[in-house]
């Protein structure tokens, strides 16, 4: 509640500094009804000539309202108020002495009339404040509430008072010093009604005589200036290095000036103005200085009332760390900020975001010379230019408000890439541009990886097509040499002749292996294997495969299947489990002199199934077991074979659904695994 106040207070007093008095006063006194919370409040001045009540401003719910409530009730039944139809609360006021009503109930007896006029404008409660000029008082501001309050406690009503008093501060503004008083004796009872004021609240005063010299200041002042009262008493308005010599000229003249000047404190040491233990920087201030004048119009003095604006203070800081992002953001990378003034034609780089440190970036920007549009045109490229062209014209046409393009644009001898946002910053009268600001990025560096990987993709793309190609090129007379070379071990059973055909078959399944993985490892780098999906029994399955390498194994290893397994189906596709199942096996019977190779299934803990070919081997290490899956990794370099069949089976496994894995002791076997879930995902 007390920084409630405080704000409040601040921005009653600074109305006076800033707005002409009659929007003031109006101002002033719905901040105090919002403070308050009251229904209704109004200005009341006491009219000594006619004895009546003269009702200045009110600010009530309505519209309608507005100087109505108590004019619609008069006691006298015209109208008009005068001070003897409200005898109690005038008399109470005009003793300086505040009213505070938590309910009617609690107004004496004598205020009957008071009352009754209260209770019919629909007053349940009310305070009225007096305000002074002179030191004597000269009405009241009065707040009505349409229903009772809780006791106000004592600070409470001194806060309310002192929200009140700037109103007589600017009563004393509009009709004090005009009765041909000592200056001495108004300059010091002015300072004193200031200084019950601005104890609180940090807003400087200072009060200079008619030659201009500080005779009085307030506490907030000196706080403000860094220094204190002996340091700057004596000082003169007139050499203050802060107010310009045409303010000067206006102040002497005796009128009024509003100050909003930037108050730079080196400008104070230099000239040794006073003494300040301010650093060297600038702050914001913003005030007035009022000549006060006698009756016959002589100015023996000046009112100077100052304070911080905060606001200003606000938006500095916030720019300045807008700024400092935006700095930070643009020394990342290669940016630069221009604008084009379209009026006069010229290019303006903005030159103080750029981090100094980046001289290679900076003088590149430099170089490029850009000073109007021609100048900045004529260097990009000539496939770009007419595109840009034609969406600036559009712009400067009024037709867009911003674009983007990408370009080349020549930086010495070479082009590099940059992308420029255009957006137009402020419009002339018949809605065209008159400033656009623009964003450049060297985006040279990310074009070429682009392009890199255009042509890296094209190659590859060539290379997989070269490699598909090929692969049926070479199978079609491969199925030509394996059909004859049968036909010619039906009809030819000398011994040399067959050992020459098993040769050529053995070597024949070779080749057609080699090429079946080659055909298979396109369709993977490609992604463009397919698969088709079906239910199959995994214990099918698996004698399959066993049937499938029966006939292509070494007669010193037992193929088998593990005893007692039950019948699982799955949904996934038949081919190409099998493939793997084939690919384990023909991994154990290349890697086994003796023993045996068992194939097994079960059901895990997440209720997919496992499937596993066991060797009795020579077992791999732990380097082997992490390079296994690897394309073109073989554990012995002079095993036939290019070392893309567990790749392979590892990429069908991981399509279908499932993961893939080994288990392996050097000297102790191997065991191969795959795992599926029982619906295809």
């Amino acid at each position: 509640m007390e920084e409630m106040f405080r704000k409040t207070l601040k921005e009653v007093f600074q109305l006076f500094l800033q707005t002409d008095n009659k929007q003031a006063v109006q101002q002033a006194l719905m901040k105090i009804k919002a403070f308050s919370g009251a229904d209704r409040i109004r200005l009341v001045l006491f009219n000594e000539e006619n004895a009546t009540l003269q009702f200045v401003e009110e600010i009530a719910p309505s519209a309608d309202a507005q100087l109505s409530a108590f004019l619609n009730t008069p006691f006298q039944g015209s109208g008009l108020y005068f001070q003897k139809d409200l005898p109690w609360m005038v008399r109470r006021l005009k003793e300086g002495k505040e009213i505070v009503m938590a309910q009617l109930n609690d107004m004496p007896w004598e205020a009957f009339q008071e009352k009754s006029i209260l209770s019919a404008s629909g007053a349940r409660a009310f305070y009225s404040f007096p305000l002074f000029r002179k030191g004597k008082a000269c009405g009241f501001v009065g707040l009505d509430f349409f229903a009772e309050q809780p006791p106000l406690h004592e600070t409470e009503k001194e806060n309310l008072a002192l929200l009140i008093h700037p109103l007589s501060l600017y009563l004393e503004k509009e009709g004090a010093f005009k009765d041909g008083k000592k200056i001495s004796q108004q300059l010091q009872q002015s300072l004193t009604t200031f200084r019950a004021l601005f104890d609180r609240l940090q807003i400087g005063v200072e009060i200079y005589d008619e030659k201009g010299y500080l005779v009085n200041i307030n506490p907030f002042a000196l706080e403000t200036l860094g220094t204190t009262e002996e340091g700057v008493l004596g000082i003169n308005l007139f050499d203050n290095p802060n107010i310009t010599e045409e303010q000067v000229e206006v102040i002497q003249s005796g009128k009024e000036v509003t100050l909003a000047n930037e108050y730079e404190f080196n400008a104070v040491k230099e000239t040794e103005y006073f003494i300040t233990n301010r650093e060297d920087e600038t702050i914001h201030l913003i005030g007035k200085c009022i000549p006060l004048r006698e009756a016959t119009g002589r100015v023996f003095g000046y009112l100077l009332i100052s304070s911080q604006d905060e606001g200003y203070y606000m938006e500095k800081e916030t720019l300045r760390i807008s700024l400092e992002k935006l700095s930070l953001a643009v020394n990342t990378q290669d940016v630069f900020f221009w604008e084009y003034d379209v009026k006069r034609d010229r290019v303006t780089v903005d030159y103080g975001l750029f981090d100094p440190r980046r001289r290679e970036w900076v003088n590149t920007v430099r170089q490029m010379n850009m000073t109007n549009k021609i100048s900045h045109l004529q260097h990009i490229h000539p496939e770009d230019v007419g595109r840009v062209l034609q969406q600036f014209n559009y712009m400067l046409e009024g037709e867009l408000d911003f674009f983007t393009e990408t370009y080349k644009y020549q930086n010495g001898n070479d082009y590099s890439w940059f992308t420029t946002s255009f957006r137009t910053y402020k419009y002339n009268a018949d809605g065209k541009p008159e400033t656009i600001v623009c964003l450049t990025t060297d985006i040279t560096e990310q074009r070429t990886n682009e392009i890199e990987l255009i042509k890296a993709k094209e190659t590859n793309e060539i290379k997989t097509a070269f490699i598909e190609n090929m692969s049926h090129e070479i199978r079609t007379p491969m199925n030509v040499i394996v059909g004859f070379s049968s036909i010619l071990a039906e009809n030819n059973d000398t011994p040399e002749n067959q050992y020459l055909i098993d040769l050529i078959q053995r070597n024949n399944e070779i080749l057609l292996r080699l090429i079946e993985g080659l055909l298979n490892f396109t369709e993977l780098e490609s992604e463009t294997m397919k698969y088709n999906y079906e239910i199959v029994d995994v214990k099918t399955l698996c004698e399959a495969a066993l049937e499938i390498k029966s006939a292509n194994r070494k007669p010193e290893i037992r193929f088998h299947l593990a005893d007692d397994l039950p019948s699982i189906l799955l949904h996934t596709d038949r081919d190409r489990l099998l493939q793997v199942l084939y690919q384990f096996m023909e991994n154990a019977n290349k890697y086994t002199r003796e023993g045996e190779v068992t194939l097994s299934y079960h059901l895990d803990e997440c209720g997919q199934v496992r499937v596993e070919v066991s060797d009795t081997g020579i077992g791999m290490t732990e380097a082997e077991l992490e390079k296994i899956f690897s394309h073109f990794y073989k554990t012995d370099p002079f095993q036939i074979g290019v070392g893309l069949g567990l790749s392979i089976a590892r990429k069908i496994v991981e399509d279908l659904g499932g993961t893939i894995g080994v288990e392996s002791e050097k000297d102790k076997g191997s065991t191969f695994w795959f795992t599926l879930p029982l619906a295809a995902k």
